[in-house]
């Protein structure tokens, strides 16, 4: 299908005809041999052991790998030991021990070191920016900041940070690293024991595989006054927005100095399990489909709706956002198997557009938003492969890491990482955008015959920002709105009819009153599959009828939003 950038995009024309360019060359490649990494740092001496393959397909999080400044790594890792019997553990807990190595480069000199017990297999370590991270253990957060506190000798003292009583399911931390959407469901009584059992083995257990996603000082979300409100057994799924705020940073103060506080900002309850694009200051919706594909807008939680154009596709986009200021948005080519890949910012231009012509899967990316790169990885499949099935081992072809410089599209490098990690967290772009760092296995003859195996951090110099590179920087963080930190709401009335806050026809809207959140509700893009989040059900009581703007309805003919998908299902998928 041709692309028709929108007219906001045309005087970026040249820009975008340079990039596919770009892309098409790189595509003819193909599985071109990698460049050669520039630093190599075997990993077996700490203690590396080889991940199961099963776990690998299932989707666990086997291991990890993230900068915390240019010159370290924290490189995370399961491994395999007896543990003692706890018996508050239940007896479907997949308990497993990770080690944790702080290390130095370039010398690879070993800083630092822990071990945690886990109690399942799902995502467990999340970048909060400035070398801290988030790490969980069941449904309670904690934070680290390994560099800060090494000198103490501690480096891996953990802090407490946040505790939910559900269970908590997704957790998406903002390229910003200023926002966390924390997805949670209703816990689950653990099923009786048959005493007819207790002597004999323990009766087999179905294991948990529908594993984390990326997923004031006290604050406990999942408890308290209004904490099941509009809560049924059609909207289990309950999103908690929480901004990470650093009140101690200061001009010319390092990051990683600044304690965060965790402050909540906004929840809903729907009827799946959705990902909502958006930044600390606003989201991402589709307003309206047309012939060829579909438009989007950027509603801000003051009110502000911007235009963003259309995006030419055959199915639903799912976006993500790179940037405050720019976000990234796959689409089809007629065919769900024909997948492109297009880079937007909040201006409405469109920038560049990569296309696939092979089946691909559990895409992740990792952010250098002060260089204004990205790392995209993709695993290439052999056949199509749904996002909730475990793929077999002949399925899985290749995964593959590109790093882009977002303003312009251009491909800066290339690299296969393994073993393929569904989850992602293979592989780190160091916060300057100068470097990339994967974990790769490789196979070298041995003298005498044989074949050894070894496991190891590559690390790939990426080109210095150039002038221009930096001023284009410079203009496209310049597009992001001013921060705000207003309440975060996801409806174009809900927004509206907040006191002090003006309609396009320059009257306040009425006031919705608060103990009413659903009182009107757009549509929610679940960028996963494309279909909407059903919005939390209204009470009794009817609110107040905000102003409606002029241009967008009339007495006779009230506008309802437009929305591409159908409604989500009455219950969440099993």
């Amino acid at each position: 299908m041709p692309f028709a950038p929108p007219i906001a995009g045309r005087r970026r024309l040249c820009v975008t005809l340079l990039a596919l360019g770009v892309f098409v060359a790189s595509a003819a490649s193909g599985f071109a041999r990698d460049p050669q990494p520039q630093l190599r740092i075997p990993l077996e001496p700490f203690g590396f052991q080889p991940v199961p393959v099963r776990y690998l397909l299932q989707g666990a999080t086997m291991l990890t790998l993230d900068y915390l400044d240019s010159n370290h790594l924290l490189v995370t890792f399961g491994v395999s030991r007896l543990m003692p019997r706890l018996a508050e553990c239940p007896p479907d807990d997949d308990d497993h021990t990770v080690e944790a190595v702080l290390l130095e480069l370039p010398t690879g000199r070993e800083l630092a070191r822990t071990e945690w017990r886990l109690h399942d297999l799902g995502q467990y370590l999340w970048d909060l920016g400035g070398g801290r991270f988030m790490l969980r253990n069941r449904d309670t957060l904690t934070t680290l900041a390994p560099l800060q506190n090494l000198a103490a000798g501690h480096a891996f003292a953990q802090e407490p940070f946040l505790h939910f009583e559900r269970q908590i399911h997704s957790i998406e931390v903002s390229a910003n690293h200023d926002l966390l959407s924390i997805e949670t469901v209703k816990r689950e009584p653990p099923k009786p024991v048959d005493p007819n059992l207790s002597q004999g083995p323990p009766p087999p257990v179905a294991r948990h595989t529908g594993l984390l996603r990326r997923d004031p000082s006290a604050l406990n979300p999942g408890t308290g006054a209004g904490a099941s409100e509009g809560v049924s057994d059609s909207t289990p799924f309950q999103i908690d927005f929480i901004r990470l705020v650093r009140p101690g940073e200061r001009p010319g103060q390092a990051l990683e100095q600044a304690r965060i506080v965790p402050v909540s900002d906004g929840r809903i309850h729907t009827s799946k399990s959705v990902t909502i694009p958006l930044t600390a200051e606003g989201f991402l919706r589709s307003r309206a489909a047309t012939r060829d594909g579909v438009l989007l807008d950027f509603l801000t939680f003051e009110g502000k709706d911007l235009d963003l154009g259309d995006f030419a596709t055959s199915c639903p986009p799912r976006p993500t956002f790179v940037s405050p200021s720019e976000f990234i948005a796959f689409g089809c080519r007629g065919s769900d198997g024909a997948l492109d890949l297009a880079g937007f910012n909040l201006h409405g231009d469109f920038l560049w557009q990569m296309n696939f012509a092979d089946e691909q899967a559990y895409p992740s990316i990792a952010s250098a938003v002060s260089a204004g790169r990205f790392a995209f990885s993709r695993t290439v499949t052999s056949t199509h492969v749904f996002g909730t099935e475990t793929p077999s081992v002949d399925q899985l072809e290749a995964q593959e890491v590109r790093v882009i410089q977002m303003y312009n599209g251009k491909q800066l490098l290339r690299v296969t990482t393994s073993p393929i990690q569904r989850a992602g967290q293979n592989y780190t772009l160091s916060p300057d955008g100068l470097s990339l760092a994967v974990i790769h296995d490789t196979l070298s003859p041995v003298k005498g015959g044989g074949i050894a195996h070894s496991t190891a951090i590559e690390i790939y110099p990426l080109p210095p920002l150039s002038d221009k590179d930096q001023a284009q920087v410079r203009i496209e963080a310049a597009m992001a709105p001013p921060p705000k930190a207003i309440h975060m709401r996801f409806s174009l009335e809900e927004i509206r009819s907040q006191p002090g806050v003006e309609t396009a026809a320059g009257k306040k809207a009425a006031t919705v009153p608060a103990s009413n959140p659903a009182a009107a509700c757009d549509t929610m893009m679940d960028t996963a599959t494309g279909a909407t989040a059903a919005c939390p059900a209204k009470a009794k009581t009817e609110p107040a009828k905000p102003t409606t703007d002029a241009a967008e309805a009339t007495p006779d003919h009230p506008r309802k939003p437009p929305t591409l998908y159908e409604p989500a299902p009455a219950s969440p998928p099993q």
